[in-house]
């Protein structure tokens, strides 16, 4: 997706003749904010992909089959990564230990829709781009991964003039995943 810890280097690959594959929305989004971009501290100097999907994408990285698949989690340009041989789920943004990070909380019944549609992959581990490390390196979350960051979501917008989550730390939202294991509290996010 197109936020700076994840577009920052592309230039440097792109240099090197890499293929800089992303989806459309990425694309737009980065073409957009070019300008902006390079003022920043540090300037990032923005390539955006080039060799663009709508929706989803099989390829071949050597033998592996990889699926792309646009998830409006996150950011409207979420792209995970799903190798079906394997039932592994790059989540990208899609999915973060504590919390998802909330841009606009107005998209957040579409991140429950696309969450409910992320729990129809068969899925066996689940590697996030933020998470604990040490979990990351040991393999990963599981799928009910995706239900604890649904139950955040909920707590978030439950239908109330004043969800009790707006008001209560991070670590009390979530108590009933961490008491679980579900998921792994991180200071950071509060």
């Amino acid at each position: 997706h197109f936020h700076n810890d994840h577009i920052a280097g592309t230039d440097v690959f792109a240099k090197g003749g890499a293929t800089i594959v992303g989806n459309d929305r990425t694309a737009q989004t980065v073409e957009k904010n070019t300008q902006r971009l390079a003022a920043d501290d540090p300037p990032i100097q923005a390539v955006p992909p080039t060799d663009l999907y709508t929706g989803t994408r099989a390829m071949k990285v050597g033998n592996l089959s990889v699926e792309l698949h646009n998830f409006q989690i996150h950011t409207p340009d979420g792209t995970v990564l799903w190798i079906p041989s394997k039932q592994l789920l790059f989540a990208g943004d899609t999915l973060e230990d504590t919390a998802t990070f909330i841009a606009d909380a107005r998209s957040l019944p579409t991140h429950q829709k696309e969450l409910q549609r992320m729990t129809t992959f068969p899925i066996s581990k689940i590697l996030p781009a933020h998470g604990e490390p040490d979990r990351i390196a040991t393999g990963g979350y599981n799928a009910t991964f995706i239900n604890a960051t649904q139950r955040y979501i909920e707590a978030m917008t439950e239908d109330v003039p004043q969800p009790a989550a707006w008001t209560q730390p991070l670590s009390q939202v979530a108590a009933a995943d961490v008491a679980s294991g579900e998921l792994i509290y991180f200071s950071q996010y509060e």
